[in-house]
C-alpha cells in the first residue's frame, strides 16, 4: 500500500485512479463495520435477553446438547447397528420376515422411532454463531 501511495503522487496519477483506489477501500471497512456489529450483538446483555426469551417463548423445541437430546441420540446407535447387519443379511440370503414375528415388530419399531426422529431433529434448533436458532426451517438450511 504505501509502494502505491508513494508512486501515486500529485501530478504522478490521474485523480481517476486514486478515486478507484479510495473507493475499494471505504467498501472493505464499511462491509468489515457491518460484520464487527452483528458480532458485538452477541455481547450486548439487553439484545441476549430478549433472545432468550424469544427462544423460551417457543414450544417444543429441543436443545441439541441437552442430556434427553444426546439420551436420544445414544438410542438411536443400536437400531443403526441392527439395520446395517439384517438388512443385508436378509436381502442377500432372500430371507422374508413373517407378518407378526419378533423381527417384524423390531422392524416396525425401528421404522416409528426412524420417523420420530425426523420430527424431533426439525424441532431441534440449530446452533449458528453461538446462539441456538429454534426455526422449524433451520435444520433444512444445514
Amino acid at each position: 500500500m504505501e509502494s502505491w501511495l508513494s508512486a501515486c503522487v500529485p501530478g504522478v496519477c490521474s485523480s481517476q485512479e486514486l478515486w478507484t483506489y479510495v473507493r475499494a477501500l471505504v467498501l472493505v471497512i464499511h462491509a468489515m463495520h457491518e460484520l464487527w456489529e452483528k458480532a458485538l450483538l452477541l455481547y450486548d446483555e439487553e439484545y441476549m435477553e430478549q433472545w432468550d426469551a424469544s427462544v423460551k417463548a417457543r414450544c417444543c423445541f429441543f436443545n441439541p446438547n441437552s442430556p434427553g437430546r444426546q439420551v436420544w441420540d445414544l438410542i438411536m446407535l443400536p437400531f443403526f447397528f441392527i439395520i446395517a447387519i439384517a438388512v443385508p443379511y436378509r436381502i442377500g440370503f432372500d430371507i422374508d420376515v413373517p407378518v407378526g414375528s419378533f423381527g417384524f415388530w423390531v422392524d416396525v419399531l425401528i421404522d416409528l422411532y426412524f420417523a420420530t426422529d425426523i420430527f424431533v431433529n426439525f424441532r431441534t434448533a440449530c446452533p449458528c454463531h453461538l446462539i441456538l436458532i429454534p426455526w422449524p426451517c433451520a435444520p433444512i438450511a444445514h
